[in-house]
């Protein structure tokens, strides 16, 4: 599913967003630090398991990044940030991609 974020309404989308999806999901989105970076170079994911958990990874430039644990309110805290400055940056959410998954048996 794709995700609408409004300038704005970063923290209020991605708080109830994760408030109303039944865990296993992962929440992922591009993130564009610099200007000349194009949708795709750096994303920033989110990952909640069944057993509330949270996970957080960013990867950049093609590299992966690492799953790390992180609680749910600083989870929420980075992504907003990353949506933020995309608005900063981009002066638009649209130049970004924001998809939620749910993860079946994890």
């Amino acid at each position: 599913m794709n995700i609408v974020i409004n300038s704005g309404a970063e923290e209020a989308t991605i708080s109830k967003l994760i408030a109303e999806t039944k865990p296993p999901f992962e929440i992922s989105f591009t993130h564009l630090p610099y200007p000349e970076m194009g949708v795709g170079d750096c994303t920033r994911d989110l990952k909640v398991l069944p057993s509330g958990e949270c996970y957080i990874k960013q990867g950049m430039h093609g590299s992966s990044g690492v799953w790390k644990q992180e609680t749910k309110q600083n989870a929420v805290q980075w992504l907003v940030e990353a949506a933020q400055n995309n608005f900063r940056i981009m002066n638009s959410h649209k130049s970004c991609i924001y998809t939620l998954k749910t993860l079946a048996g994890e």
